[in-house]
């Protein structure tokens, strides 16, 4: 497999010409990971971008493919690839809420941009206010607490509004959403950084990611040794 995995980075990287990560900061990074079953074994591919806050583009730095999940080691492993050139001029990350990617951004105080999209879309997998559903005036009432705590203004004291999150979490009957909404509710300044820091115009959510990661998705599908 590890012969696979060098003939996949080689591909990558002949047909892709990688560019010059900028050094001037401050930079914004953005993080994103997609597993991958081959073989009977995971491998997770490591999708690392980097932005000026008024620049619409993104540098892609090379992928990275580590044998298991998207666990603290393999990220941290994975963030170590970066040249400390770009590391040290880094000021936030924008990424989900997976513990090694807020450990590394923590350990280098960055700020911590979460992705709203994905939040809201993990909620209307269970909880949909769409529909006909037997939850869907729950799913209305959760989606509506979410909005008032996500667009709520900058010198608001949102406080009130996260107990409101918190008490719809002990009160849903789904396990994954109860977990889902206590965690917003504990971290939801994480989800408004935007607010705080306009300079850096942080996107809400990891579009440029999101689409590195399908092109890389697109690329494995060619490639027959990446197959089950």
């Amino acid at each position: 497999m590890q012969r696979t995995i060098t003939r996949f980075r080689d591909l990558f990287c002949r047909t892709n010409q990688w560019p010059t990560l900028p050094a001037e900061g401050p930079l914004i990074l953005l993080a994103d990971a997609t597993p991958k079953r081959i073989r009977w074994r995971w491998y997770t591919v490591f999708c690392v971008l980097i932005r000026r806050p008024h620049e619409s583009a993104a540098w892609i730095a090379p992928p990275v493919i580590l044998p298991g999940l998207e666990t603290r080691a393999n990220w941290k492993q994975a963030l170590a690839t970066l040249p400390e050139a770009q590391i040290s001029q880094v000021r936030a990350m924008v990424c989900d809420g997976h513990r090694g990617l807020l450990d590394f951004a923590k350990r280098r105080n960055w700020l911590i941009q979460r992705r709203r999209f994905h939040l809201i879309a993990f909620i209307q997998g269970r909880r949909s206010r769409w529909g006909k559903g037997l939850h869907r005036e729950e799913g209305k009432r959760i989606y509506a607490a979410v909005i008032r705590v996500l667009d709520a203004p900058i010198d608001a004291d949102i406080t009130a509004l996260r107990i409101a999150v918190d008490n719809l979490a002990l009160s849903t009957t789904s396990r994954e959403l109860r977990k889902a909404l206590s965690g917003f509710a504990t971290n939801a300044e994480y989800y408004r950084t935007h607010l705080y820091h306009p300079e850096l115009h942080l996107p809400r959510t990891n579009n440029a990611s999101e689409a590195c990661i399908g092109s890389i998705e697109s690329l494995l599908k060619r490639l027959r040794a990446f197959q089950m």
